[in-house]
């Protein structure tokens, strides 16, 4: 019996990598600290973090911030799920939102876009992981678990959401996310010039001077043996 991308647990099991959130309660904190505690929200008295000096016995402050309920996936691995006390989740976007070269595409034909997904386009994007449309799961819009974005949120608030858990990935599948996952930490990240001799670097730069303004050349720097 051939395997699916999804299984749908149910409640009662444990938390795992791999597992699918609808909404997640992400917070953004504001560069602002709440110093005095005022009868409407409008009238709140702050100042800013960078000035903020914390006392030596200051363990705690008031903080404006936001929640912003976005779906999401574990990546803790299951027995830090099982045993921690917070819960890693990656945030998970449109695919267009997450893929700029893809957002390019996303009102072309059904063809191309199969073309994007399927050939190395989308092979070699390192910062996201496609999520599957299928099994009832993601049926609108194309989605991607974008690892630029993590966040903490306490275990005992993520036990009290787990009617929120749409989905977990089977062992294919998680086998390819936790491939994916740990290939973006452990990249080596070089500018694209890296790899040129001198001789290459000097036809690469001259071509782009010609095509790039004064700010976005400043950001080409020879390494030392293209001196």
């Amino acid at each position: 019996m051939s395997e699916n991308f999804y299984k749908i647990p149910v409640t009662e099991d444990d938390l795992n990598q791999g597992d699918i959130f609808e909404s997640i309660p992400f917070v953004q904190l504001d560069s602002k600290i709440v110093t005095q505690m005022v009868e409407t929200e409008n009238d709140l008295k702050t100042m800013d973090i960078s000035s903020h000096v914390p006392d030596e016995d200051q363990k705690t402050d008031l903080v404006v911030a936001s929640i912003m309920w976005k779906p999401g996936i574990v990546i803790s691995q299951n027995c830090d799920a099982t045993r921690e006390e917070y819960i890693s989740f990656c945030e998970i976007r449109r695919l267009e939102d997450t893929d700029k070269d893809y957002a390019q595409i996303a009102h072309k034909s059904v063809e191309r876009k199969i073309e994007y997904l399927s050939k190395k386009e989308y092979q070699h994007q390192f910062k996201y992981f496609y999520l599957l449309q299928d099994q009832g799961v993601f049926d609108g819009n194309k989605m991607a678990v974008d690892f630029r974005r993590i966040y903490q949120v306490k275990k005992e608030i993520i036990d009290a959401l787990k009617n929120k858990r749409i989905a977990r990935l089977t062992d294919k599948s998680l086998d390819h996310f936790r491939s994916k996952l740990g290939n973006y930490f452990k990249r080596f990240a070089y500018d694209g010039w890296y790899v040129l001799n001198k001789g290459e670097y000097d036809i690469f730069y001259d071509n782009a001077r010609k095509k790039l303004n004064d700010h976005e050349l400043s950001f080409i720097k020879p390494y030392p043996w293209h001196i």
